[in-house]
């Protein structure tokens, strides 16, 4: 992570899922973003978001969810 700002694209390979997913959390107010010409995650934010929401579901990040822990689950 070098850079000061990402794309949604370069924030989703980061977050390892896809640009429709960042889109959403920005959309739902989640992950705050920028716009020069297109939107622009800066690096603290990212970091941020990574930080508030360990231990959350933002799959649907209208609706954040805690991740159940199943304590017989083998690693």
């Amino acid at each position: 992570m070098g850079e000061i700002l990402y794309t949604v694209n370069e924030t989703a390979k980061l977050l390892k899922c896809n640009p429709n997913m960042v889109n959403s959390l920005i959309n739902s107010g989640k992950l705050k973003c920028l716009i020069i010409g297109r939107r622009k995650i800066p690096r603290y934010e990212l970091l941020r978001f990574i930080n508030d929401n360990l231990g959350t579901d933002v799959t649907d990040p209208f609706n954040p969810k805690p991740i159940e822990t199943d304590v017989n689950y083998k690693y």
